[in-house]
């Protein structure tokens, strides 16, 4: 029951990392108005946030049940989103 509870818990937090990053990149994008310091924080809290839930998956959840979710889905989401909006 903890596992099942805890894996609910790391993609929550993986898909709330996701939120962040995307919706503060997407303000960032579309309105150069809103360029602040609280705005960029919020960003990098999400990739912050999003980089290690990806960790947590990769560490522990090789060997969870595979259901209707599948984690390298979201890994891949999770790599897709750090190439596409951390460009140096």
């Amino acid at each position: 029951m903890y596992r099942t509870f805890y894996r609910t818990l790391v993609k929550g937090r993986l898909s709330r990392g996701a939120a962040k990053a995307y919706f503060a990149y997407r303000v960032w994008a579309a309105n150069p108005t809103e360029h602040d310091q609280q705005l960029l924080n919020i960003f990098w809290e999400g990739i912050d946030e999003m980089s290690e839930m990806a960790e947590v998956v990769k560490r522990e959840f090789g060997d969870s049940p595979q259901g209707e979710w599948k984690w390298t889905n979201d890994l891949a989401t999770v790599d897709r989103y750090n190439r596409l909006m951390t460009v140096e």
